[in-house]
């Protein structure tokens, strides 16, 4: 017992005395608020570990909450070393895994079967957009992605269709329309025996409300720990409340400030009203700033300060004063990326990483420029929030034919994958098969193993259809005596999937590489995961975040989103863009938009405090934004937060210019007699003739060396951005 006790004092050491108490407060709810940067994954770690050091409960015992996986298992790692405990029992996890677990172990008990399989966000549109063309409306009209995103919002706020139809302020005829395709696509989901992630954390939800299942998970988890709480709708917060119910010892983790998700749910009540919740909270505020220089965090604190806020916190920064946030005013969108681009090579030249940089964007639109001048310079990058390894549309191919291996009525996957190759499963008979199948409330591979030969078919057709199932019920017995890996290598092997891909067009090959890379996935998941089955590697890639697809180790300089850049921090932090109408979005200039503007502070708030050495911020005179070229407006952020253009970063005309126009050739090099014009011969105005687009106009050229200029050229229908050196452009 004393060396028990000794263990969880050391895990006090270093610790603040707001950390600290944070730690030791282990009994009855508690709030705590931690501001940027103050140590909140220390504190959530070392609380972890130091209630199972002192022995108040074992791993089995307590469960956390992130909202990354990639967190939650740096989170259990980190609680391991420290108290050099067998963790595996542990439950670290987002709430969407959380409720996969449960529902994978007691699920029957509120009508779920355990091979269920999960829809991602694609899969659930993909499905509305059926729903909606069954009914002969025309999907390019009832856009299926804002029925989807309507029913995901519904979900999220705890609402079933007739509880939604209830409360909705949407006019009345519009309103019975979204009903209608939310109950049916709620009737094919249970038909194919899939949840989506909403319904996965509805009937969690439902599951501890179930007597059985609120003795199993509600009174077995002794202590309930929850991070970025500000984050959490009003289905999770009532699966927090309800996991806390038996014991009463819940700490939630969060900061008011850094809320940046209502716009898709998320309900900032939750963490400002959590006394109310429970009475008898403990409030504990983290205000020391580990991440920060001071001159960031004031110009962070006044930005922030222009709005309401409930909870008021002056950070402090432990890492003394530093420098100002920077700004960089720009001719126009190429200008800001060869700015930013030439900070970044002064700041390799003194010796920093690729890795320590940051490019932040509020609209992911931005980002196609400064991949085109970063390339240009031969500077590596890795952009968040693109198109996710998982969501390419190769990837969800094989992964349809897995789903389909663990799940054989989910229809979705079956649709997708049924005629990839080709095997007779046209438009035509694909109608005739779904309209049967529902017609007897079966899912299609059901009807084709049932009613098969009973279809009024060809004979060659049906033969088609029963070597299809055939091959897919072998696979399927694979799934009980071989690894993973093996039974994707298999699926790509028997199905003949990768022969679809002309290994001698560059795009097939991407696509085909990917395929091999999925495989390697399937690899590295077998030697990591306590439970290697097939159904736990799917739910792995289905509920990844965008986060998870960050790679730390990578040196290379990241682009993202402001909100995909929750979490992380850099050295340089360059936020771009910084006008009306980007940032703040547009959709927060409206007089009645107050809310929006808030959180667009937060978020801008959010990408400030992501800064440790450096800030630098920017804005264009000009942009080209949906093909027009627009004047911009400085955003009112920038002189909220106490950057003006009196703290340009370089304060002359001549660093502050654009590089991109107005200059004169130099050379004709490359030329020769062809009339082909190489790297460093055009100006703005210049007239030039493409091979492919025809004859243009030079807007703009971008000075990234004589190597790898780009140029920008508005040709007859479109404005296309090309490297000299490779675009054989012919002066007209």
């Amino acid at each position: 017992m004393a060396a028990r006790t000794e263990r969880a004092r050391t895990l006090l050491d270093g610790l603040n005395p707001e950390q600290r108490e944070a730690v030791i407060t282990t009994e009855g709810p508690l709030l705590v608020l931690a501001g940027a940067g103050s140590g909140k994954t220390r504190v959530i770690c070392h609380r972890l570990a130091y209630i199972l050091a002192a022995g108040f409960c074992g791993p089995r015992n307590v469960i956390a909450v992130t909202f990354t996986n990639k967190a939650a298992g740096e989170m259990k790692e980190r609680v391991s070393r420290l108290t050099g405990l067998d963790v595996r029992s542990l439950w670290v996890s987002t709430f969407h895994s959380a409720a996969v677990r449960m529902l994978r172990a007691a699920g029957n008990l509120v009508g779920v079967k355990r091979d269920f399989t999960i829809y991602d966000e694609g899969d659930s549109e993909a499905l509305v957009k059926r729903i909606i063309k069954d009914r002969g409306w025309d999907p390019r009209e009832e856009k299926p992605r804002h029925y989807a995103e309507l029913i995901s919002r519904a979900k999220d706020d705890a609402l079933d269709p007739d509880d939604w139809l209830e409360k909705t302020f949407l006019h009345r005829a519009v309103a019975e329309k979204i009903y209608e395709v939310y109950r049916e696509y709620e009737k094919r989901l249970a038909r194919a025996g899939a949840l989506d992630f909403g319904s996965l954390l509805l009937r969690a939800v439902k599951l501890l409300r179930h007597p059985e299942g609120k003795r199993r998970f509600g009174e077995r988890f002794q202590y309930v720990m929850v991070d970025e709480y500000q984050d959490t709708n009003a289905v999770q917060y009532e699966m927090v409340r309800l996991l806390a119910a038996a014991h009463g010892n819940v700490c939630v983790v969060g900061d008011d400030d850094q809320a940046i998700y209502e716009w898709r749910g998320a309900n900032r009540a939750n963490i400002l009203a959590f006394e109310k919740t429970f009475p008898k909270a403990k409030v504990i505020t983290l205000t020391r700033n580990y991440r920060s220089t001071q001159g960031i965090l004031d110009a962070a604190s006044h930005l922030i300060g222009n709005n309401t806020r409930l909870r008021e916190k002056k950070l402090r920064a432990e890492r003394g004063s530093g420098s100002v946030p920077r700004l960089i005013r720009a001719r126009n969108e190429y200008d800001e990326a060869e700015q930013v681009v030439r900070a970044i090579r002064t700041n390799l030249k003194a010796g920093a990483a690729k890795k320590d940089h940051a490019v932040f964007y509020r609209v992911h639109a931005l980002s196609r420029v400064l991949e085109e001048v970063l390339s240009a310079s031969g500077i590596e990058y890795q952009l968040l929030r693109g198109v996710s390894f998982y969501q390419r549309a190769e990837i969800k191919d094989v992964v349809a034919y897995l789903k389909l291996l663990v799940n054989p009525d989910d229809d979705g996957s079956f649709l997708r994958i049924c005629n990839k190759p080709a095997r007779g499963f046209g438009a035509k008979t694909l109608e005739r098969l779904v309209a049967a199948a529902t017609e007897r409330n079966l899912s299609l591979m059901a009807y084709l193993r049932k009613c098969g030969e009973d279809r009024e078919n060809r004979p060659a057709q049906r033969k088609k259809e029963a070597a299809f199932v055939e091959m897919l019920d072998e696979l399927q017995s694979l799934l009980k005596k071989e690894s993973v890996s093996i039974v994707v290598r298999e699926v790509l092997e028997r199905t003949r999937y990768l022969e679809l891909y002309d290994q001698n067009d560059p795009e097939d090959l991407q696509r085909f590489e990917n395929v091999r890379e999925f495989l390697s996935a399937a690899q590295d998941f077998e030697e990591s995961a306590d439970e290697p089955t097939l159904a736990a590697f799917l739910e792995r890639i289905t509920l990844a975040t965008d986060a998870d697809d960050y790679d730390p180790s990578a040196d290379r300089v990241v682009l993202s989103t402001l909100h995909a850049a929750k979490g992380l921090e850099f050295r340089h932090v360059f936020i771009v863009g910084c006008e009306e109408g980007l940032l703040p979005h547009g959709r927060a200039l409206g007089e009645e938009a107050d809310a929006e503007m808030e959180e667009e502070r937060r978020l801008a708030y959010v990408g400030m405090t992501r800064a440790k050495d450096t800030l630098t911020m920017s804005y264009a005179f000009e942009r080209r934004m949906y093909g027009q070229i627009q004047a911009r407006t400085r955003s009112r952020f920038l002189s909220e937060a106490g950057i003006d253009d009196t703290s340009d970063w370089g304060g002359t005309e001549r660093e502050t210019r654009s590089f991109f126009v107005g200059r004169t050739p130099a050379t004709l090099s490359g030329s020769r007699d062809t009339g082909i014009v190489g790297c460093g011969v055009l100006s703005e105005g210049d007239s030039v003739r493409h091979h492919r687009f025809g004859t243009g106009v030079v807007l703009y050229v971008a000075e990234s060396g004589d190597e790898n200029e780009v140029v920008q050229i508005r040709f007859k229908n479109k404005v296309k951005n090309l490297m000299t050196k490779f675009a054989h452009l012919t002066r007209v």
